[in-house]
């Protein structure tokens, strides 16, 4: 809290060892106090605005830059006195337990905020012989219930001194240093933030140390410790009893597993295609014969059961030769709509053509259901990827027929079930060219429906328009009329009038637009017996009315 030093209005004034507030004393010198700090006396100026408030000022003007903060402080001290309580500020205390060759686990356990009551206390001006002999003293030194020293410092313009702090055990601090003035006023109000709800904080404390609940919370910590440091011994031991139950299983199948490294290299399957390929001539040539009429333009064998697929090596058999088989016995010329299942499938094609013997007996010991990856325990994730079961081998192939630009199967469930859309080529063609007219007829009566639509709303505006038309007279009637009008302006005397320009019918009073046909603009003219007995003739000579759409009806 920094105050101007100019600023003597000082809210407590010390008499007789006790500090009062200006209300408490009568007014002026008569109240008998001096300041805290300069102990000059002091005027008790009382103030009967309520807006205003009451205070201490020095009798002389001097320099007392102090005495502020000095009767802050000081008064702080004495309500803790008086009180003979106060609110400590929350302690956390670590825990620690410490294990050979483990990481230390640390505990964090706080006691809250409470409020202690004094035995006894003495703060810094009072306090005894035998202890004036300490270096540092104390704001408050107070005993509490269980003998226990409690220290209390009040900052007002600044932290205890850092000597202080480290000197004294069980030192706690008040901050009053942001408190402000109406407050330091307000008698109630001050004394709650001094005993209770200003800042505090603690410099050292071992008021809780030695507490039970501290070694209960302490023991249980090593006690986890224990516990966890177990746990984590028994994980790696049986880590370690798999791992060498691993090491030893993969010695057992080492030629396996090299095996399956190989295939999983570009230079072991080009080798493996090469051995199948010399394996299965019979049967790639009869996947040959047999569906030649498979075949595109300028194939020699049907890009249906030349597909690449994961696993396409596990069989022995040449893909060609395991792919024709499944293609020839259950898709060609088989009866669009029939369900293909794969592991039925999958076991027909393992007993014509038989598994590599080393994957058989390494997929023996897998668990898991069919359809589902092998996971074999002791194979590393990248070797059970490579690893398939027959079923996904042939589920797929079997879902590579089911895209484009094949589309022989339908998808029921993927690499499971299918359903036959085309069992051969020419099916394919013929439903596709169906497909074709049929969109077209589709399109075609698309566009028919459009072109009645169109024709129905065309006919429709024409309809509407015309219900909207005014009622025009025919050519001649029309001149008759126009004719008349004007003669009998001409017999009442009048010697101009208007004419439209669209329809040509004279009017007496002037309009920006024609009253008769709502379209022309009527023009001044000049009434004469040669304009009026000329008028027929200018009318006959005039353009014709064309029947239009008066815009007044919209």
């Amino acid at each position: 809290m920094r105050r101007d030093s100019n600023d003597l209005q000082i809210p407590f004034g010390l008499r007789e060892d006790r500090l009062l507030r200006p209300d408490e004393v009568v007014s002026g010198l008569a109240c008998s106090c001096i300041c805290p700090e300069c102990k000059s006396p002091l005027q008790a100026r009382h103030r009967t605005n309520p807006n205003h408030r009451s205070y201490f000022a020095h009798h002389r003007a001097v320099d007392c830059p102090g005495g502020y903060e000095t009767a802050v402080h000081s008064m702080a001290i004495q309500i803790l006195f008086d009180s003979g309580c106060v609110t400590i500020p929350e302690k956390k205390i670590r825990l620690r337990s410490h294990l050979p060759n483990e990481a230390d686990l640390i505990e964090d356990f706080v006691f809250p905020s409470r409020c202690v009551v004094f035995q006894d206390c003495v703060y810094e001006t009072r306090v005894r012989e035998e202890e004036s002999l300490r270096r540092w003293r104390p704001d408050l030194t107070a005993t509490l219930k269980n003998d226990a020293i409690l220290y209390v410092e009040v900052a007002v313009t600044h932290e205890s001194e850092i000597e202080k702090t480290r000197d004294l055990d069980n030192l706690m601090e008040i901050d009053l240093s942001r408190l402000p003035r109406a407050i330091v006023d307000d008698a109630e109000k001050f004394e709650r933030q001094v005993l209770e709800l200003a800042p505090r904080k603690w410099f050292r404390c071992s008021l809780y140390d030695d507490l039970p609940i501290v070694h209960k919370k302490l023991e249980a910590l090593k006690t986890r410790h224990e516990y966890e440091r177990q746990a984590r011994q028994e994980v790696q031991a049986r880590f370690d009893r798999e791992k060498a139950r691993k090491t030893e299983a993969r010695s057992q199948h080492a030629s396996k597993i090299a095996a399956l490294h190989a295939v999983m290299e570009n230079t072991g399957y080009a080798e493996r295609m090469n051995y199948l390929s010399g394996l299965s001539e019979a049967g790639i040539a009869y996947a040959k014969q047999q569906l030649a009429g498979e075949c595109g333009s300028g194939e020699a064998l049907p890009a249906a059961v030349n597909r690449s697929v994961s696993g396409d090596w596990l069989f022995n058999g040449h893909p060609i030769a395991w792919q024709g088989f499944i293609f020839d016995n259950y898709i060609y010329r088989k009866s669009p709509g029939k369900l293909l299942r794969t592991d039925s499938i999958a076991d027909a094609v393992v007993r014509e053509f038989g598994l590599a013997s080393w994957a058989e007996e390494l997929l023996s010991y897998s668990k898991t259901k069919r359809f589902n990856p092998p996971a074999i325990w002791f194979l590393d994730d990248s070797e059970n990827r490579h690893l398939l079961k027959p079923e996904l081998v042939v589920g797929f192939y079997l879902q590579s027929l089911s895209r484009p630009p094949f589309s022989y199967l339908k998808t029921r469930f993927k690499h499971q079930q299918y359903f036959i859309r085309f069992s051969s080529i020419e099916q394919k063609k013929a439903s596709e060219e169906k497909a074709r007219k049929a969109e077209k007829a589709k399109l075609q009566a698309a566009q028919e429906q459009a072109n009645i639509e169109a024709a129905r709303r065309e006919r429709n505006e024409m309809l509407k328009e015309q219900a909207s038309l005014k009622k025009w007279l025919p050519e001649h009637e029309r001149l008759e009329r126009n004719i008349k009008r004007l003669a009998e302006m001409w017999y009442q005397g009048h010697k101009k009038a208007y004419l439209c320009g669209y329809c040509h019918c004279p009017f007496i009073e002037h309009s920006c637009i024609c009253p008769e046909c709502g379209v022309g603009e009527p023009r001044k003219i000049g009434l004469s017996d040669h304009y009026v007995a000329s008028f027929p003739h200018r009318l006959q000579s005039m353009p014709r009315t064309r029947v239009k759409k008066d815009y007044r009806d919209e």
